[in-house]
């Protein structure tokens, strides 16, 4: 089964069985669910077509949360969401042109910014070479992970 396929039904059963087990998700939460479930279709999309590898973040996720700081304001007036980046790694393995695709709030925008400007990834390669490619990289920000 495809992965887009495989993400969807996760998705499906987890709705299935929280609302089975007496649990009625918001309207917010279903949102926060048909988006969540979007984010990781982006992810997933093939780019085997464009590059042999795709650009790996050195230290993975767990570093990028390293250098996200959550705005003091933004907490106390508990904003939180996924803002959606798209960057574009460079040759090099140096992220360049990052744009806020998704926005929650401007003061989540820029710290996701600001943490992506701190990491470093193994960069895409085709034909033997490396490339500069786009991605999208989603950055969470919750009170209950932070």
């Amino acid at each position: 089964m495809k992965p887009l396929k495989l993400i969807i039904i996760s998705y499906l059963l987890i709705a299935i069985i929280g609302c089975s087990s007496g649990e009625r998700l918001t309207a917010e939460e279903r949102m926060e669910q048909r988006h969540q479930a979007h984010i990781e279709s982006i992810m997933e999309e093939d780019v085997s077509g464009i590059t042999e590898r795709r650009p790996e973040m050195i230290g993975g996720q767990e570093t990028l949360y390293r250098f996200v700081t959550y705005p003091a304001n933004a907490r106390r007036n508990e904003i939180q969401g996924t803002v959606l980046l798209m960057v574009t790694v460079n040759e090099f393995g140096i992220p360049e042109d990052i744009k806020v695709e998704r926005s929650v709030h401007r003061e989540l925008d820029r710290s996701a910014v600001a943490a992506m400007e701190q990491m470093l990834f193994k960069p895409a390669v085709k034909n033997g070479e490396r490339v500069p490619v786009q991605i999208p990289q989603p950055v969470i920000f919750r009170l209950a992970l932070y």
